[in-house]
């Protein structure tokens, strides 16, 4: 019998630290990635440099206790679930945590999907998941194609897949 996932998604409002934006997300992505993978845990956080989206997909009990953690975190205030449920498949299986600070490169994604300056928080949570997604590849896909870069022997990987 497989096992049945959950994926939670939930907006929260940045509060500022001594770090700034962009050192605070960098540091909340590191924090996520290793915390994600030792539960199990995959998804995507989204930043406008104001607020934050999060997907969090994995165990039930994995996903809450990492979301647990998540509101006890004094960077994040105004928490809100957006969805809950349960999924037969992850959308971000290879990602610990992906992660995006919006920029004007992604403008044409935003208008794909009818949000001019408003943050996607009022999506329905299938739409979400496929703006973040499609977000993400093309992060990746600009990233990729801007860096070369000479075979140096094995790489700690920052993807993993889970099931």
């Amino acid at each position: 019998m497989k096992m049945m996932l959950t994926r939670l998604i939930y907006t929260s409002r940045y509060v500022p630290g001594n770090r700034g934006p962009l050192s605070d997300f960098r540091a909340i992505l590191e924090s996520s990635r290793a915390n994600n993978y030792v539960h199990h845990v995959t998804g995507f956080l989204f930043f406008d440099k104001r607020n934050f989206l999060q997907i969090l997909e994995g165990n039930g009990l994995a996903v809450d206790t990492i979301f647990d953690r998540i509101q006890g975190d004094v960077r994040h205030e105004d928490i809100a679930v957006i969805a809950r449920s349960r999924i037969a498949r992850r959308r971000f299986a290879v990602w610990a945590m992906g992660g995006v600070v919006r920029s004007p490169v992604l403008d044409p994604i935003f208008a794909d999907y009818g949000i001019l300056d408003d943050f996607p928080d009022n999506l329905p949570e299938d739409v979400i998941v496929d703006f973040c997604e499609d977000v993400l590849k093309f992060e990746d896909q600009r990233l990729s194609s801007r860096v070369l870069r000479a075979p140096t022997g094995p790489a700690e990987p920052l993807q993993y897949r889970f099931q």
